[in-house]
């Protein structure tokens, strides 16, 4: 939960007052934020819908864009390019299908969360007027395979994406890397580089959601060469509020 705090200074006459009423304000909008945050958190917890992915980068948006009916040939820049998977964005995000009854949260792309939906912020848009919990994509791309698995590239910028995140209103974060076999050392190391990240991410005040896919060949390896859980659960004991996700 995210944690306000305000400062009273005792001057007289004006400045007195403007700044109880400035002290009152926060107060108030600390405890609206509470609220939201409690029932986002129990939306999360014990609701009932999918997750939304709509977090498509630089390198994967030509794709979508070309599932959706737009080709290449449609746009000359990168900036026009954005510009038009964002148009796609809003009209899925504001169809009347698509709100909290059936879709338990919604994971953005960092432009995306940094434009607007009919005139509100995205992430806002999609919690007020849709009951849908914003999360934003935090990873940064896949490392090269080394053990057999794929590790999430340094997130440099990490802690001013996180305070961006929070001004936004954001509740979680995603993160993800690949498991392409079973390897005990790759697994480990994605182990430890995941919780790494969320123990960052959750005294940020966000809910940190890791994501460590494995690929379908992988899946029937592993079924014959399990690997043991110990790692995994000895980090998540470090990081009770994370999320995973397979």
């Amino acid at each position: 939960m995210r944690r306000y705090a305000a400062r009273l200074h005792l001057v007289s006459g004006l400045t007195w007052r403007r700044s109880y009423t400035a002290l009152l304000t926060t107060l108030s909008g600390a405890a609206r934020m509470a609220g939201m945050e409690a029932t986002r958190l129990e939306k999360v917890r014990s609701g009932r819908g999918f997750f939304a992915a709509l977090d498509q980068s630089g390198g994967s948006t030509p794709k979508a864009l070309a599932e959706y009916g737009i080709d290449e040939s449609r746009y000359a820049s990168e900036e026009e390019m954005f510009d038009l998977v964002h148009a796609m964005r809003t009209r899925v995000i504001t169809d009347p299908a698509f709100d909290g009854s059936r879709i338990l949260g919604a994971i953005l792309f960092e432009q995306t969360m940094e434009r607007d939906m009919q005139g509100v912020p995205t992430a806002r848009y999609l919690w007020t007027e849709k009951q849908v919990v914003p999360f934003l994509k935090v990873d940064k791309g896949l490392a090269a395979e080394q053990n057999g698995v794929q590790l999430m590239k340094p997130i440099d910028p990490l802690d001013e994406l996180l305070e961006r995140a929070n001004r936004h209103q954001i509740f979680g974060t995603k993160m993800r890397s690949v498991i392409n076999d079973a390897d005990k050392d790759g697994v480990a190391a994605i182990a430890d580089q995941q919780f790494e990240y969320a123990a960052r991410i959750s005294a940020a005040g966000l809910v940190p959601s890791w994501s460590p896919r494995s690929v379908s060949a992988a899946r029937a390896r592993m079924k014959r060469r399990p690997c043991s859980g110990t790692r995994c659960r000895r980090a998540s004991r470090r990081c009770p509020t994370t999320t995973p996700s397979c």
